[in-house]
């Protein structure tokens, strides 16, 4: 919700000062501006995991590690089911693997994507 008002507010901001911006709440800015906040949210969440792994358990940065991992697997599985459901059955490990360590560069492609062809 943060990251939607930020860019609502540069919208205006930038109508202001002439930029042709549709304040909308659909355009671009407000795609890129809700997926890295997204992104960063993702992060802090991670980041408080493996805090409170190392804090609460008192474990070794190796187990908590592990325990965030674990975490982070265990998302994007739950991610994979919802987004792909015809294949959310039987998935090959390997393939599953390989989304894991591809799902940001995908989605900040996605934002790259919409930045070319905006006109």
């Amino acid at each position: 919700m943060g990251a939607l008002l930020v860019a609502h507010g540069a919208t205006l901001l930038g109508r202001a000062l002439g930029l042709p911006w549709v304040a909308d709440g659909y355009g671009a800015q407000y795609i890129i501006a809700t997926s890295l906040g997204t992104v960063l949210y993702a992060f802090a969440g991670l980041l408080l995991v493996y805090k409170l792994a190392r804090g609460l358990f008192d474990t070794c940065w190796l187990a908590a590690a592990c325990g965030l991992f674990i975490v982070w697997n265990g998302l994007l599985i739950v991610r994979y089911a919802l987004e792909d459901i015809a294949r959310s059955g039987a998935v090959p490990l390997d393939e599953l693997i390989i989304g894991q360590f591809t799902v940001i560069p995908r989605y900040l492609g996605r934002i790259v994507q919409i930045l070319l062809t905006r006109e």
